[in-house]
């Protein structure tokens, strides 16, 4: 067996570094998903309290729009 207290080499990269690659750009993706579901419940909350709960679609369609833009920063 190898040493494994060693930083990996080049090898490394060439095998795996696509993978790890498709793999940190799935989580930031999962993270924007994230960050839109919970202002969209955040949203849908605040418009049930306030007892408008026929304004939920224009909350869907509000946070739709904060996700389009923080996709487009991100």
């Amino acid at each position: 067996m190898g040493d494994y207290s060693s930083q990996p080499g080049p090898e490394f990269d060439v095998k795996f570094g696509n993978h790890i690659n498709k793999v940190v750009t799935g989580l930031q993706d999962l993270k924007h998903i994230y960050r839109a579901c919970v202002t969209w419940v955040k949203m849908l909350e605040d418009q049930l309290r306030r007892g408008c709960n026929t304004n939920a679609i224009q909350a869907q369609k509000i946070c739709e729009l904060k996700l389009a833009e923080e996709a487009e920063i991100g």
